[in-house]
């Protein structure tokens, strides 16, 4: 039940990033869209095994690469990575509040479309830093901003793991 909701999340994000975003509500700010896949991917590797969680990002991103112009595989591998990381670094903090969550969505995106910019400027051999930094900072905090939509719509179907005290 859990991956036909996922599935249909990364559909239903897919086609609302590709087709009415951009144009309704100032979907855009000058060019820079949030990145929805990626709260998502970072809210199931909090709440999901390692192996789960990985899916779950590799789901997102190649619903992210299939409808964009990126190469395919880039979103998808960061996503894996992010997903990875968060999900073997989980145990170390509390990972119910929202504002834990949000940080970890901050930083991952930071990495993320750091990471995206970095490749694709190497790849085409056009970087223009000044506007690198405008687009990764700016996007950071698009995607900031509707991080809270899948934290309380996800909450009911991913309840927090209660971690066991190994001592």
């Amino acid at each position: 039940m859990l991956w036909v909701i996922l599935v249909a999340t990364a559909l239903f994000i897919a086609i609302l990033e590709t087709t009415t975003f951009p144009y309704n509500l100032g979907g855009t700010l000058l060019g820079i869209k949030p990145d929805l896949f990626l709260p998502i991917t970072v809210f199931c590797a909090l709440r999901l095994e390692l192996l789960q969680a990985s899916l779950v990002g590799l789901v997102m991103g190649l619903a992210r690469d299939l409808f964009s112009n990126d190469p395919v595989g880039l979103h998808s591998s960061f996503f894996v990575g992010i997903a990875l990381i968060v999900g073997l670094l989980k145990d170390k903090f509390y990972n119910d509040p929202i504002l834990v969550q949000l940080l970890v969505v901050l930083l991952a995106s930071l990495i993320h479309r750091g990471g995206c910019a970095i490749i694709l400027g190497l790849t085409y051999h056009s970087i223009d830093p000044l506007s690198v930094l405008w687009k990764v900072f700016m996007g950071t905090l698009l995607t900031l901003v509707v991080a809270p939509v899948p934290y309380f719509l996800l909450k009911k179907f991913l309840p927090p793991v209660r971690w066991k005290d190994v001592s």
